[in-house]
């Protein structure tokens, strides 16, 4: 069931350039709009971190597209952890990144791997362990040496030179960076 969820008075549709999307959801069976304020309540940045905390009650399962590392997207995320929701993220921005070093499902942002990686999740398949091409095997075997507290840029040999395998395994889903100069294998 489609459910919108909106921070503020039922008379002060926010964003206002949307309305015309609350009224198809609105008037779509099983749909429906919950206006989190009473009738004459403006938004305001504090109304949103309340709405989100009730999309996550709502919510068996919860996925971040893409989070700061200071935003409502990542407040989110970690309530639905605190909540113990299914949670997964979309690698490749820092706020995804510390989600999935927490216990998020991280999954990939190619469009091509990403889809699959989705399914899978939604079914509640475990993600199958995503496999290190052969250019990075040193960096899967300094992960494993530096054990949970991950792989410090400190300990990369050659930091300069293996920052593009870095970034690279980052973009793959294979790692995070979390928190900024360590690194961990996702899942």
């Amino acid at each position: 069931m489609p459910l919108a969820v909106l921070p503020c008075g039922a008379d002060r549709p926010y964003p206002s350039q949307h309305v015309p999307w609350y009224r198809s959801i609105a008037a779509a069976p099983g749909s429906g709009l919950l206006f989190c304020h009473p009738p004459g309540t403006e938004p305001c940045r504090q109304m949103f971190a309340s709405r989100n905390a009730i999309v996550v009650e709502l919510a068996t399962a919860v996925l971040v597209i893409e989070a700061a590392a200071r935003s409502g997207s990542h407040g989110t995320g970690a309530l639905a952890l605190k909540r113990k929701r299914r949670l997964a993220v979309v690698l490749g921005s820092p706020g995804c990144a510390d989600l999935a070093a927490r216990g998020a499902t991280g999954l990939p942002c190619e469009p091509d791997a990403f889809a699959p990686a989705f399914a899978a999740w939604l079914a509640g398949e475990a993600p199958s362990p995503r496999r290190f091409p052969v250019e990075l095997a040193w960096l899967e075997q300094a992960l494993a040496a530096a054990g949970p507290r991950g792989l410090s840029l400190d300990a990369v040999p050659d930091p300069l030179h293996r920052l593009v395998d870095l970034l690279a395994a980052q973009r793959l889903g294979l790692i995070v960076e979390s928190p900024p100069g360590r690194y961990r294998r996702v899942g």
